[in-house]
Parts: C-alpha cells; sequence; structure tokens
C-alpha cells in the first residue's frame, strides 16, 4: 500500500481562505463607511449654516440661516428649533425623539413628521401639520421663561 502526498492542494485552500477574509473585512469595511455616511447626510439637514456676505466687525462675526427642507412639518421642527434658547437646542449626536425627551417636549406627536422625513406611508395631511405646529407652539409658551 502506497500513501500518495500531492503537495498544493493545501495551499489552494489556505489562499482561499485568506480571499474569503480579506473580502469580508473590506465589505465590512464598506458597510461601516456607508452607515456614517448615512447618518452625516441625515444629520446634514439640522444643522445650520454660516453666511458671512461682508466684512463684518468683530462683535458680530456671522449669522446663521436654518437649512429649510421645503417639506412644510420639517421646516415647522427646524424653525421651533431655531427658537429655543441653545442649551435646548437639537444636538446633531440626539435623534428627534431622544431631544423631546432631553427637553420634555412630551405632548407632541412625531409620528407624522417620523413618517414624512423617512417616507413611511402617504404624505402628511394639513391637519397632521396644523396640530403639529399648534402642539411646537404651545411648548414655546409653557417654556419661553426658562
Amino acid at each position: 500500500m502506497t500513501t500518495v502526498i500531492e503537495r498544493g492542494d493545501g495551499l489552494f485552500y489556505w489562499v482561499l481562505l485568506l480571499a474569503c477574509v480579506l473580502l469580508s473585512v473590506l465589505i465590512f469595511a464598506a458597510y461601516i463607511h456607508f452607515q456614517h455616511r448615512k447618518r452625516a447626510d441625515e444629520t446634514a439637514s439640522l444643522m445650520t449654516r454660516t453666511f458671512s456676505r461682508h466684512p463684518v466687525p468683530s462683535s458680530m462675526t456671522s449669522v446663521e440661516e436654518p437649512a429649510w427642507t421645503g417639506v412644510t412639518i420639517r421646516d415647522a421642527l427646524i424653525a421651533f428649533n431655531q427658537a429655543l434658547p441653545s442649551a435646548k437646542k437639537w444636538l446633531p449626536t440626539e435623534t428627534v425623539l431622544e431631544w423631546a425627551r432631553r427637553i420634555e417636549l412630551t405632548d407632541v406627536d412625531f409620528k407624522p413628521y417620523l413618517d414624512e422625513r423617512y417616507g413611511m406611508t402617504d404624505p402628511v395631511t394639513p391637519e397632521q401639520v396644523a396640530r403639529f405646529r399648534t402642539t411646537l407652539e404651545q411648548y414655546e409658551k409653557t417654556n419661553s421663561v426658562e
């Protein structure tokens, strides 16, 4: 009885395994990059842009302009955020629900906003927008003293 040992078969499987590992690492890195970019795109609409048209004195360095979206319910929330004191403004690291919890904005139903923002259902009705705005205005009135 003779034993035949073929060299090279083991090498092929090691190369194949290494290729699979490298491909997995590449796919994972692309996924992480995509998630980071997606989150940055989502929060970019919440950030304010700074415009400076003319040289201004040092006491007045820039004017903050909100990033309007053209979507009524989203613009209402952006305007509401702009009217808040800086301690209560929406932070780029927060979701809308975390922010609402932090500033104790508990009476607002964010479902129409989230539906419009993420395209979950049919477009938001004018009645839902009016209710959303009214609730935000009530919060502004009751918490404007702080």
